[in-house]
């Protein structure tokens, strides 16, 4: 079904990428219910023996029912068995920070060869290659975890197995990896639990940075957006750089396009390590796949239009 809608989309009867309206979906999903579910967390006995899953419904639950009004507040900010205000403010300044970055952009000025006076600017984005990196990450780990789940459950305790990955549970009782290469594949939420592991959190951000930066330039020549292409697309196009001669077009190009893609999937992953560290909701990786297909979206509508 969720090719089958892809390939709708791709096919006209749409804009973008099915597969990417998914993935954005579910994380924006994911965000909402932080802020706004009502699912109950229990908390303890009494007449006031629950609180709200969603930050914001929790806040105004406390300060409208409880007497210490202050003490309702601040636990809303900190709370640790569900989200908190704090972690969704995070979360929005990490998104405003993410779409600031989307801007950064280095445009060339092209001339047409066959209309005098046509001018038109060519932009070498510092998120060249998009979200690729990020989509390539998820996929590798959301591997590793589900063969390490899988053999975990049916080879518990064998020691090759458990170097892919052990699994058990976190502080509100989720499954989550506790040994091998899926706990260190996975991020270490909060500065506190960081300095706790460094180790952990340094495997961690060595792997996510060297998968976005390797993918990011890997994709520029799979996806046909080498300097080399894009010079071809010029000469098909009767166009050229100002001041240059169609030979010494690729050269220029290949000064900037390789070092935008490494570039920009470094930045993404610093992103996202960082993301992690501050504690937002969710996952680093997770908003930034939000926001970058978001605004890839909006690109898309801003063309059509």
């Amino acid at each position: 079904m969720v090719i089958m809608l892809d390939e709708l989309l791709q096919k006209g009867y749409g804009l973008g990428s099915g597969i990417s309206l998914f993935i954005a979906v579910n994380i924006c999903g994911a965000f909402l219910m932080a802020g706004f579910s009502a699912e109950h967390i229990n908390v303890g006995e009494g007449k006031d023996n629950f609180e709200y899953e969603g930050c914001i419904f929790a806040l105004l639950h406390n300060v409208f029912s409880k007497q210490n009004k202050l003490a309702g507040v601040l636990s809303a900010f900190s709370r640790l068995n569900g989200p908190n205000i704090y972690r969704l403010i995070v979360t929005i300044g990490l998104v405003f920070g993410a779409v600031y970055v989307q801007q950064y952009r280095l445009e060339i000025k092209l001339s047409s060869r066959k209309m005098r006076g046509f001018r038109q600017p060519y932009p070498i984005k510092l998120i060249y290659a998009s979200n690729i990196c990020l989509i390539v990450y998820s996929v590798v780990v959301a591997n590793i975890y589900n063969f390490s789940q899988i053999t975990s459950s049916f080879f518990p305790g064998n020691f090759l197995f458990g170097i892919i990955g052990k699994w058990g549970k976190d502080n509100n009782f989720n499954k989550a990896p506790t040994g091998g290469f899926a706990y260190y594949l996975s991020p270490n939420h909060g500065l506190a639990n960081a300095l706790m592991d460094p180790f952990h959190t340094a495997i961690y951000a060595v792997f996510l940075l060297f998968i976005c930066v390797q993918v990011s330039k890997l994709w520029i020549d799979i996806s046909g957006n080498n300097a080399k292409d894009v010079a071809k697309q010029f000469s098909d196009q009767e166009l050229s750089i100002e001041g240059m001669r169609e030979e010494s077009m690729s050269k220029l190009l290949n000064n900037y396009i390789p070092t935008a893609a490494g570039l920009g999937g470094a930045v993404l992953a610093a992103m996202c390590i960082g993301g992690d560290l501050v504690g937002v909701c969710g996952s680093g990786v997770g908003v930034m796949l939000a926001v970058t297909i978001c605004y890839q979206y909006f690109e898309e509508f801003a063309r059509e239009q």
